[in-house]
C-alpha cells in the first residue's frame, strides 16, 4: 500500500478504479480531454456532427471550428451561463480564426506573428452579442468565425466577422456575434489597408 492510500484508508476513504469501460473522448483538435463513459463519448461526437453540419448550413468553415467547453463556474445566480463569459468564448474562437488566418498567409510562423502583434495584424474595434437560448452546465458549445463583405464606402481598414455559439446538448443556436476588427501595422503603431496578401488569405483566394 502506498503512504498515499494508508493517508486515504486512515480517513475512512477508499480508491476506487476506474472501470475498464471509461474511455477518453478527444477532440479531434486536441483541445480538451474529457473522461467519459462510451455511450456518452457516441451521443458528443453525434451532437457534434449535427453541430457541424448546422454551421456549415449558416456558412461557416469546419477548418477552424472551435470547441467550448462549459463549466459549473460559468454559471451565474441565474442558473444559467453568465452573459459575460460569451465574449471570453468568442475571443477563443475568433484567435483561433485568426491562426488559421496566419497559416493561410504564410504558416506557423505567420500564425504567431499575427496572435503576437508583430506587423501587420488585426485587434478587435468592436463586438456586439445576441444571446438566443440560456445554457447550463454540462454543455459543450460548437463557435465559429466567419468574415462578411463590407459596403464599398466602409473604412477599408475594418474588417467585419460574423459569429455564430451552437449548444450540442440543445442542438440549437444560442447566442450571436458581430464584431469589427481593424488591420494595424505594430511597427507604426497605427492603423493600415491590409495588403493583397492578407484579403486573399481572409476570402479564400489563391488556397494554400
Amino acid at each position: 500500500m502506498t503512504i498515499l492510500s494508508r493517508q486515504i484508508s486512515a480517513l475512512g476513504c477508499r480508491l476506487v478504479r476506474p472501470s475498464s469501460q471509461a474511455v477518453a473522448a478527444f477532440s479531434s483538435s486536441s483541445r480538451h480531454l474529457t473522461v467519459v463513459g462510451p455511450e456518452e463519448a457516441l451521443n458528443h461526437q453525434s451532437a457534434l456532427a449535427h453541430a457541424e453540419k448546422r454551421l456549415e448550413i449558416s456558412g461557416f468553415n469546419r477548418s477552424h471550428f472551435w470547441e467550448q467547453p462549459i463549466a459549473w463556474g460559468d454559471h451565474d445566480s441565474f442558473q444559467h451561463v453568465n452573459n459575460v463569459r460569451y465574449v471570453r468564448f468568442f475571443e477563443s474562437s475568433r484567435i483561433h480564426w485568426m491562426r488559421y488566418l496566419g497559416h493561410r498567409l504564410g504558416g506557423p510562423d505567420a500564425a504567431d506573428a499575427l496572435l503576437k502583434g508583430k506587423g501587420v495584424s488585426l485587434i478587435l474595434k468592436s463586438i456586439q452579442v445576441k444571446f438566443r437560448r440560456p445554457v447550463t452546465f454540462p454543455d459543450t458549445l460548437l463557435l465559429a468565425h466567419r468574415p462578411v463583405q463590407a459596403d464599398v464606402a466602409d473604412d477599408p481598414a475594418v474588417l467585419r466577422l460574423s459569429a455564430a455559439a451552437y449548444s450540442l446538448k440543445q442542438g440549437k443556436l444560442v447566442a450571436e456575434s458581430n464584431e469589427e476588427v481593424v488591420w494595424y501595422d505594430y511597427d507604426r503603431l497605427r492603423k493600415c489597408t491590409p495588403e493583397d496578401s492578407h484579403l486573399d488569405a481572409v476570402w479564400g483566394r489563391g488556397a494554400r
